[in-house]
């Protein structure tokens, strides 16, 4: 394996690990190391079933949907960035931090089973296969355990990519990617190029180096950066 993202060496699961965040948070050195991250994380709440969790996971694909917000023209950012998870059943796991709210910039992780529908506004794609096996449940857990669920963007409001960026290099890390082989057949090391722009409706895209936001109870997730 040769990952371009640099994940943390640490960040290794197993499907049969099942130590929650809090767990680990408390003792863990890596991530109690202040008093900041040392109160109780929220649990992951979710309201999927059984049989949603234990679907196989076929491929992961990133989505950067153009919006014209109006507000982020000076930032040359309006961009957002979801997550899919394509499974057995024919249908997609949507994974989408949601728009910050007004008064703590904390974002909103939204999880939503359904057929899978791209956005109509979706300017540019990347997909990768996943290893044969991988659940649902296995990524969910990856989520949950590094608390990439709790998230604050940043005061502009920007940080969508920043926090698909850290999701993808957290799950590569586990060894869940299929030798690396996106489909359609580009470059794997796309994905870190054009995370990198913002896609504004009806314009060329235009480069936007990713604001990042926080990950309040993880701050090792913060130390992750691109390789020149």
């Amino acid at each position: 394996m040769n990952p371009i993202l640099s994940p943390r060496q640490s960040s290794q699961f197993s499907p049969e690990s099942t130590a929650s965040s809090a767990e680990r948070s408390m003792s863990s050195p890596e991530t109690s190391s202040s008093s900041e991250w040392d109160d109780d994380i929220p649990p992951l709440n979710h309201e999927l079933d059984e049989s949603v969790l234990n679907l196989h996971v076929e491929c992961i694909r990133v989505s950067l949907v153009a919006e014209d917000y109006g507000i982020y023209e000076h930032a040359h950012d309006s961009t957002h960035a979801v997550i899919y998870l394509l499974t057995s059943d024919g249908k997609s796991v949507e994974l989408n931090m949601g728009s910050p709210s007004v008064w703590t910039y904390m974002g909103k992780f939204v999880v939503r089973h359904r057929p899978f529908r791209d956005h109509r506004n979706s300017y540019k794609r990347w997909t990768v296969r996943v290893s044969n096996g991988v659940l649902f449940r296995q990524i969910l857990h990856v989520i949950e355990t590094e608390t990439m669920h709790l998230y604050k963007y940043d005061p502009s409001g920007l940080g969508c990519r920043y926090w698909v960026y850290n999701v993808i290099g957290e799950v590569s890390a586990c060894d869940y990617f299929n030798d690396f082989n996106p489909l359609p057949a580009e470059p794997y090391n796309e994905f870190e190029e054009w995370i990198q722009y913002s896609y504004p409706a009806g314009r060329e895209p235009v480069f936007s180096p990713l604001v990042e936001g926080i990950f309040p109870y993880n701050p090792l997730l913060a130390t992750r950066c691109f390789l020149d």
